[in-house]
Order: C-alpha cells, then sequence, then structure tokens
C-alpha cells in the first residue's frame, strides 16, 4: 500500500562544513539519502494554526531506510508523483521528528519552504 502513497525524499544530514576561500562559501559534506515515504497531509481538525498550519504534512518513514533522524530546521526534498503522470518536487523544512520505540518507525512534521 505504500506505493500508492509513496513520495520519494532526499535528505541531506548536516555533515562538516568545507570552507571554500576562493569562493567565500561553506559546503555542507554530508551524504545525501533518498527514501521512500508515506506523505500525508494534516486534516482540517488537526491545524491549529501554530504548531501545525495550513499545507503541513508528516512523512511516515522505516527506521532502517532513514539513516538518521531528520533534525529540526534540515530541508528535505520531496519527489511526489502525480495523477497525470508528472511529478511535483518540493522543499520542506522539518518541524520536529518523532519515532516509535525501538526506532522501528518515524513520523517527521514537514513544512513546505
Amino acid at each position: 500500500i505504500i506505493g500508492d502513497l509513496a513520495a520519494t525524499v532526499t535528505y541531506t544530514p548536516a555533515g562538516t562544513l568545507a570552507y571554500d576561500p576562493a569562493t567565500g562559501s561553506s559546503t555542507n559534506t554530508g551524504t545525501p539519502l533518498t527514501f521512500k515515504a508515506a506523505f500525508a497531509r494534516f486534516g482540517p481538525n488537526e491545524i491549529d494554526g501554530k504548531v501545525v498550519v495550513q499545507n503541513d504534512a508528516r512523512l511516515i518513514v522505516a527506521g532502517a531506510d532513514l539513516g538518521s533522524v531528520p533534525n529540526e530546521n534540515d530541508i528535505l526534498t520531496v519527489s511526489m508523483p502525480l495523477p497525470n503522470g508528472t511529478t511535483r518536487v518540493t522543499q520542506h523544512r522539518v518541524i520536529r521528528s518523532t519515532g516509535t520505540p525501538g526506532a522501528a518507525v518515524f513520523r517527521v512534521h514537514i513544512r513546505e519552504v
């Protein structure tokens, strides 16, 4: 059933920042991780306008697929197949991550940026 609801998610955990003096910028050296997750919007009765706002969503992810738990404010790229055959790609900021005992499953509250 997850195949019907599955989004492809790319997450780059924070790694060491590498400073490039030639450009004057820093680059995250974390290794990107791509996995499947169930994507679901919060229902109208869950939206309180503070913790959960309109268009927030949650990802349900197998702990074994996640590798490391996304931290608050990390960015995830979510690719969702649409019924017309195209794919919608969006970036989301992590609001909160919670896991089940034993870290078998994680719920990640995300907000589109």
